[in-house]
């Protein structure tokens, strides 16, 4: 009986690993998998059909179970068969034993085992469902999707991470597009080197955070997620350093200080040459000028959140509020705000429809306004026309192809920022009370105009 539970956990464990493959994918809207193609069938094999989930829910995946009942019931069979035979030789056993004692024994004990062991295969069933009802379900496997995280898109050189706007290592760097390095066209080279000294650039989050009066860890869940804490990462979009910041975002973020247009007083508040930074200034991967970049924006967020949420932000859970501060600075504030008008101020999945919708939104009108007005035939990435990886419809023909590569690209953006602000900020760095320092974590280091 052990030998026989042995095999059966075996060709459990073997059905698992032939059949698990296909639940690990990668998928932006609900899309159908197809059944797995079996080596050896079953005669107990029910027929497949292909089956819808949606990535980062649960998945109800059949078949695995499907496929061990399937051998249950064959080996039902196959045992019921083998319980009669030995249960017939047993009877020619016992009528050619001829009297002797020793012959008759083994005769009798071949047949009774042969009934006992019958018995049990019939009324296995029953007697399961007795002692535990749970013993004799086996259902489907609740499995949650792996999702392809959609990250920033550049409107030129291409997404990020994807081969096309991203360098591929080394210092200097080899872009795909343009075809020079990342010290050529960015004017800083790329490493993938991490901060030689993290306590200390903690320290400068905490100091920093004192400044904005809010929760630091927010700061820390943003650097992992931009940039894995490494100060030198640049791409080929010239996005650069610890929080992924273009000179453009970087200035835009600066409007969160009082009187942050004056970017000369503040560089010079954190020792860095006052001159004004400029595009492709190499100043602009310092971590003091990253830091200070991701204070303003985070403030500039925060009071966004407060004003538009009209002061009440009772229905936003911590995890809500990291989201949409990240959301600011992956997404932009045009993006905070339509969401938070299309209902994010009430939390949870409205921040991620919020996102979505305005995500197609903006394709559509750029489309509209840069490409179809013009009498171009097509909206590329360049006009804004920004696609979702999953969408294999190349660049927008029409209207209607723009408001659904909008709404892919808008639901892979809502996936992006909800794991930055739910599995980083909150779930990994424990932030609670975001809109409040942390009591004596740091001493924000710089005078405010």
């Amino acid at each position: 009986m052990k030998h026989h539970k042995h095999n059966i956990i075996f060709i459990s464990i073997i059905a698992f690993f032939v059949l698990s493959p296909i639940i690990i994918f990668a998928a932006g809207d609900p899309v159908k998998l197809a059944p797995p193609k079996i080596q050896i069938p079953i005669p107990e094999l029910p027929q497949w059909s292909a089956v819808e989930v949606v990535p980062g829910e649960l998945g109800s995946m059949p078949w695995i179970a499907d496929y061990i009942i399937a051998i249950y019931k064959y080996g039902l069979l196959i045992c019921s068969i083998a319980a009669v035979v030995a249960m017939m030789i047993g009877g020619i056993l016992y009528m050619t034993a001829g009297g002797i004692p020793g012959n008759v024994k083994k005769a009798q004990s071949l047949i009774f085992g042969s009934i006992t062991g019958l018995t049990i295969i019939l009324f296995s069933h029953m007697i399961l469902n007795i002692i535990n009802p749970n013993l004799t379900e086996l259902g489907s496997l609740e499995v949650e999707t792996v999702i392809k995280l959609d990250l920033d898109v550049d409107p030129v050189y291409g997404e990020k991470g994807s081969g096309e706007g991203w360098t591929t290592g080394g210092d200097s760097g080899v872009c795909k597009a343009p075809k020079n390095s990342v010290l050529e066209y960015c004017g800083v080279p790329t490493t993938k080197a991490a901060h030689p000294n993290k306590p200390e650039l903690i320290q400068l989050f905490k100091d920093f955070a004192a400044c904005g009066d809010f929760n630091y860890n927010i700061i820390m869940g943003m650097c992992e997620h931009e940039s894995s804490f490494r100060p030198g990462l640049v791409n080929c979009a010239c996005f650069k350093g610890l929080f992924q910041f273009k000179f453009d975002t970087w200035a835009a973020s600066m409007r969160g200080w009082p009187g942050g247009k004056d970017t000369s007083y503040y560089l010079q508040q954190i020792g860095i040459s006052s001159n004004p930074i400029v595009k492709n200034d190499a100043r602009l991967i310092d971590p003091k000028v990253q830091v200070m970049g991701v204070t303003g924006a985070t403030l500039l967020a925060k009071n966004k959140i407060i004003s538009l949420c009209k002061g009440d932000i009772s229905k936003l859970n911590s995890s809500d509020l990291a989201t949409l501060i990240y959301l600011y600075h992956n997404s932009g504030p045009k993006n905070l705000s339509n969401t938070l008008k299309l209902g994010g101020c009430k939390g949870g999945i409205n921040i991620e429809k919020g996102l979505t919708e305005s995500w197609k939104q903006i394709i559509v009108g750029r489309c509209i306004k840069r490409a179809f007005n013009k009498g171009k035939s097509e909206c590329a990435a360049g006009d804004g026309g920004y696609q979702n990886r999953n969408w294999t419809g190349g660049n927008y023909k029409t209207v209607a192809e723009a408001e659904k590569g909008g709404e892919m690209f808008g639901a892979g953006k809502a996936i992006s920022v909800r794991k930055a602000g739910a599995q980083r900020i909150v779930g990994k760095y424990k932030a609670e009370n975001l809109f409040s320092a942390v009591p004596g974590a740091g001493t924000c280091p710089i005078k405010t105009k």
